[in-house]
């Protein structure tokens, strides 16, 4: 292979100025391409590499090419740097797994009693989840559905069964019985990382600014803090809406996107 002809292009698409690309590198772009060079770089067995990331907006059609040339060296050591640090999350995800279906068999019902009907929708409850099928529940107020509805699922998540579940709320009232649910069993042993979910539009630092990164201080470089804060916070494992503006702010991301990041461990 005639290693100067050799190029990976890296096509992105944006509705920004192109203009913006040449005042800061986007460190995610580039790590992207560069990734597909060192793989194609080494399959070829080829000592360098050149490396593309060409920028087309949606717009005008107008494009914008950003190249540089790395020896396959270069390359593998911020791939084996890559991995390495991917591998440490995985091992931490895949511990913390381990303890969490532990503390799952380990708990039981947290209160003394069952109130009138209680029981039986939790069967109901795990059944549906274990067969697949919707269930619709017509109920009073006051026998206690919220528990009967997430105690079985924790349970379902311990089993292997699910990976995670959602619990909607209309009100803020809901959405407090549902963090106090979890709270009882948690009290009980429970280690169970739950994530509180809230609309944009009443999570945004800046609702008077669109969100990117030319106008929103918490949406640029989004990706240059983004990992750093959410291993911090995942060793929370109530994973609040106070919580997370607190520290959406000390590492100025945006705190709806940060709480969708986080969504995915929870």
């Amino acid at each position: 292979i005639n290693q100067k002809s050799i190029v990976i292009d890296e096509i992105k698409s944006t509705t920004k100025n192109l203009d913006s690309f040449n005042k800061e590198e986007n460190s995610v772009h580039w790590g992207q391409v560069k990734i597909y060079a060192y793989i194609y770089a080494k399959q070829n067995h080829l000592e360098c590499i050149e490396a593309q990331l060409t920028y087309a907006q949606s717009d005008t059609g107008e494009t914008r090419e950003f190249r540089k040339r790395f020896t396959l060296k270069e390359l593998e050591l911020f791939f084996e740097d890559l991995l390495a640090r991917f591998l440490k999350w995985a091992e931490t995800i895949e511990k913390w797994k381990h303890e969490r279906d532990k503390s799952i068999q380990q708990i039981t019902f947290p209160y003394k009693t069952y109130r009138s009907g209680q029981q039986e929708m939790i069967q109901e409850v795990y059944s549906s989840i274990l067969q697949g099928n919707q269930l619709m529940v017509e109920a009073p107020t006051g026998i206690g559905k919220t528990m009967a509805t997430i105690f079985p699922a924790i349970k379902c998540v311990g089993e292997g069964r699910i990976d995670k579940f959602f619990f909607l709320t209309a009100k803020t009232t809901g959405r407090l019985i549902a963090q106090e649910t979890i709270g009882d069993l948690r009290a009980q042993g429970l280690k169970f990382k739950s994530i509180t979910l809230t609309a944009k539009e009443k999570i945004c630092f800046n609702p008077e600014f669109s969100c990117n990164g030319e106008e929103c201080e918490y949406a640029k470089g989004f990706f240059d803090r983004i990992n750093e804060a959410v291993e911090v916070l995942y060793q929370q494992d109530a994973l609040s809406r106070e919580i997370i503006e607190t520290t959406a702010k000390r590492y100025r991301v945006c705190p709806f996107e940060f709480s969708l990041e986080l969504s995915l461990w929870a």
